[in-house]
């Protein structure tokens, strides 16, 4: 990776980070590369300790799954497809707030959100792919 590149998840970071200020919730937030390495992350002195681990295990889901983690929830419940698969490995998370970036048509990485409820999370990960979508267009 370059650095425009960290110039890119700085900018989603920032994305990320002015639309939690505005709901006035403290969160971490995390982006992998699509074998699920971090690459980014960032976190409000606020938020908790546990979303540390969640951002960047969300990340690490979407990204090495291939799927937004809201979606693995749903498969991964019994009866699913997925289901079980948040025993096989420690990091899979069935929790939403984990979004695929795609470029091409090709999934690249993995941002995730943790500190806010289920459904802010997903918002606030939607604003990061937005920004990163909106940057690889320019």
């Amino acid at each position: 990776m370059n650095h425009e590149m960290f110039d890119v998840w700085a900018k989603m970071a920032d994305a990320v980070f002015e639309e939690s200020q505005k709901m006035g919730k403290s969160i971490s937030f995390a982006i992998v590369e699509n074998h699920g390495n971090l690459l980014y992350f960032k976190r409000c002195p606020e938020s908790r300790i546990h979303t540390i681990t969640l951002a960047t295990n969300k990340a690490f889901t979407a990204g090495v799954m291939h799927r937004d983690t809201h979606t693995v929830a749903t498969l991964a419940q019994p009866g699913g497809s997925l289901f079980g698969v948040n025993t096989a490995d420690p990091r899979f998370v069935i929790i939403g707030g984990g979004l695929m970036l795609t470029l091409n048509g090709k999934v690249v990485g993995g941002v995730g959100v943790s500190g806010a409820a289920v459904e802010e999370d997903m918002h606030l990960a939607q604003k990061a792919v937005d920004k990163f979508n909106e940057l690889m267009a320019q």
